[in-house]
């Protein structure tokens, strides 16, 4: 990936490196994510307005996820009669976690087909929308943790 988007993507708070004895190291997940970013760059979407709304989300996302480590917080470490252990705060992360992002993205996923599909439906593009349907109803979103 080029040196230069690398560098916007950072820049617009998309990517968060780890620093590691003073070198930043992207993770897997991030490089994945920067992949997805190129094919879609590649079907050519302009960068501007696709960084703009990457960065509309991301922020939105970032909300959003702080909100749900307060609800964790309140519901696994701060509710029960004993302070929990760090073995179980990890038990409920190794549980919850995949769960909260496959609820996560499903939706996204499920709200983004369903509108665009009325959009469809709405233009009485009828052709465009059958094969909409049969690609969406193909597609299945699999989240999985390794």
């Amino acid at each position: 990936m080029p040196d230069a988007l690398i560098a916007s993507i950072q820049l617009a708070g998309l990517l968060e490196p780890i620093r590691v004895d003073g070198e930043d190291r992207f993770s897997d997940a991030d490089v994945e994510m920067a992949r997805a970013g190129l094919r879609i760059l590649g079907a050519g979407f302009p960068i501007h307005e696709l960084l703009g709304l990457a960065v509309q989300h991301a922020n939105a996302t970032r909300e959003t996820a702080d909100r749900a480590i307060e609800l964790f917080d309140r519901h696994i470490r701060e509710s029960g009669a004993r302070d929990p252990d760090a073995g179980d705060v990890e038990a409920a992360f190794r549980e919850l976690l995949p769960e909260a992002t496959r609820l996560v993205a499903l939706y996204f996923q499920r709200t983004l087909v369903s509108r665009a599909l009325a959009r469809l439906r709405g233009r009485g593009e009828g052709e465009a929308l059958a094969r909409a349907v049969a690609a969406t109803e193909s597609a299945n979103l699999e989240v999985a943790w390794k």
